[in-house]
């Protein structure tokens, strides 16, 4: 009868489908014998001919094409195993249901004389369709499988070599380009807090109406004060009337996006990817946690990145872009490094071991698809430094520290502009800038100022000033005015004359401080780990504290500013401080 012959034919794919599953699941498993090969006999010398000849681009093309064809062949085979997942369960469906009709169809035929010719002829024909049908069906599930488009969650290193993505034109500069070349206005990144520390990333900014106090134990000044579900030292970034920020635990990612006037979390965006969830969670200090890097948001996308090195886009609604994973983390501490934007791109510094192994690089992906637009290596350890991307004389830079060097890179294409061997051990915090300046420290390193108007290779000649001989912040970022360069370490506030390097002052605060200092109207913002606001004015004589605002909580990560607004991601809630009269 047709359904049984149904039945057989959706049996027999079952059982061969599961055999390719688990074939198919034992080589990513435990790795394709053919991509090893590839990868210890032709990639492995490609790469240490590269070490020689870093500055062969010829070399590097081969390399990242075969290392993008060799991704392809993996991701391929994990698109077989999840659509084949659904094609054998639609089988095994199929199978049960065509099994239990012709059960059913012999148990119930009524008596009555023996089909006749015609009969028959019939009956063959209806099973000859059914079983025709059913297979029709299985083949086009299987070519619906095989010939799917696989997701690309690690898009190739490359998907154009380091110069041949064509720079946007004078007139498209200043409005952006349309869809996925669009990047907002000059003045609405201005009037945001779109990225850690503010517009330009050195937690300077002037705003109107900020409130004058705040209390989180009698909620004076508290305008609201929400839970976030998951824990996270990232600091809130605002466009607009929505607030993002990022919380997670061992086993869960999660981008949050909230309403800036009630507190309300508007939507949970959870990110995940296959080699995230496969992998093993990474080992993490509690101060740094699983979501320390803060987000960035263009007012179109919000881009977030986590320590197991999961990265992800969404839009302002929180509908899911994309997803990609950077490769197994190698930090000591956990991975900390925000993230930076430069028109439709988001910088991404992944500092990882040690300087010789060749695991650290810096990359910028397409904000709207999470596509590599370019990847630069980088001969650097481990390091915890939010890049800043400054402009110059026309020039745009990303400046970046790790041991040892200081290296800026041309943000469109990620050339290298010019380095300096100048830093050791375990550099964190993020430097500060301002016109053709920049300063770079670290505990037990040094503090230097930087002339990035130098161009090419490496030299001392762009070094202003550096100091060997004073302690310098291990986690919280630089300060600078023009005036004077502010360093907060363990409780106590230095202030550095910014053109000689002299050292002016140092007030002791007798508070420890986590989050980076802020500038803003003219005084210093200060806030300390029990989440106490510091606020006071300096000068080239000292400090003078004018209030504390107490919070009642625990606060690790950096203030985010707004017209009228400070908001404050203690250890458990997102705060809105503002004016009674708000």
């Amino acid at each position: 009868m047709a359904t049984r012959r149904v039945a057989v034919v959706a049996g027999v794919f079952c059982a061969v489908l599961a055999g390719l599953l688990w074939f198919n699941g034992a080589r990513i498993e435990h790795g394709d014998e053919r991509i090893r090969l590839v990868e210890a006999e032709v990639l492995a010398p490609l790469k240490a001919r590269l070490r020689e000849d870093p500055g062969n681009a010829a070399l590097k093309e081969e390399i990242r094409a075969l290392d993008q064809q060799l991704r392809l062949e993996y991701f391929r085979r994990e698109g077989f195993a999840g659509r084949g997942g659904y094609l054998l369960l639609g089988g095994a469906v199929l199978f049960i249901a065509a099994l239990h009709l012709a059960r059913h169809l012999r148990g119930d035929r009524p008596a009555g004389p023996a089909p006749g010719p015609m009969d028959r002829r019939r009956s063959a024909g209806r099973a000859g369709a059914a079983v025709g049908g059913s297979l029709a069906l299985l083949v086009g599930m299987a070519a619906t499988m095989v010939g799917g488009r696989t997701r690309q969650w690690w898009p190739p290193a490359a998907v154009t070599p380091a110069g041949d993505d064509p720079a946007p034109s004078a007139q498209m500069a200043g409005m952006g380009r349309a869809d996925e070349a669009w990047w907002p206005e000059p003045a609405a990144w201005a009037a945001n807090w779109p990225r850690f520390r503010g517009p330009e990333g050195t937690g300077v900014a002037e705003i109107a109406d900020l409130p004058p106090s705040w209390d989180g134990g009698s909620g004076d000044n508290v305008l609201w004060k929400t839970a976030i579900p998951l824990p996270g030292e990232n600091s809130p970034v605002v466009w607009g009337e929505r607030i993002f920020l990022t919380g997670a635990s061992a086993d869960e990612r999660v981008i949050y996006g909230i309403d800036a006037a009630s507190g309300a979390i508007l939507w949970e965006a959870p990110v995940s990817t296959p080699q995230g969830s496969r992998g093993e969670p990474p080992q993490v200090m509690e101060e740094t946690g699983f979501a320390a890097p803060t987000a960035v948001t263009d007012g179109r996308h919000v881009v977030a990145m986590f320590a197991n090195g999961e990265i992800a886009g969404v839009g302002i609604d929180g509908e899911p872009l994309w997803a990609r994973h950077l490769g197994a983390p190698d930090n000591p501490y956990g991975h900390a490094t925000s993230l930076a934007m430069w028109r439709n791109l988001v910088i991404v510094v992944y500092d990882r071991g040690s300087a010789g192994d060749g695991k650290s690089r810096i990359l910028a992906l397409d904000v709207a698809s999470g596509e590599t637009r370019w990847s630069t290596d980088r001969p650097v350890s481990s390091s915890w430094v939010t890049p800043l991307v400054i402009e110059h004389a026309g020039q745009p830079q990303v400046l970046t520290a790790a041991d040892p060097w200081i290296i800026a890179y041309d943000p469109a294409d990620g050339a290298e502009l010019w380095k300096l061997e100048a830093m050791s051990g375990d550099v964190a915090p993020s430097p500060a800038y301002h016109d053709g300046v920049a300063w770079f420290a670290s505990d037990g390193s040094c503090l230097i100022a930087v002339d990035v108007a130098a161009r090419g290779g490496v030299a001392d000649h762009r070094v202003r000033w550096r100091r060997d001989e004073d302690d310098y912040p291990d986690v919280c970022s630089l300060l600078g005015d023009g005036q004077r360069v502010y360093t907060l370490v363990f409780g106590r506030l230095f202030a550095y004359d910014a053109a000689t390097g002299k050292a002016l002052w140092e007030h002791d605060l007798e508070d420890d401080f986590q989050a980076s200092p802020s500038l803003v109207n003219g005084r210093l913002w200060l806030l300390t780990r029990e989440g106490e606001m510091i606020v006071g004015e300096a000068g080239g004589d000292g400090f003078r504290e004018l209030a504390r605002h107490p919070l009642g909580e625990e606060i690790g990560a950096s203030p985010a500013f707004g017209p009228g607004r400070v908001y404050l991601r203690g250890r458990e809630h997102l705060y809105a401080m503002g004016s009674d009269g708000d």
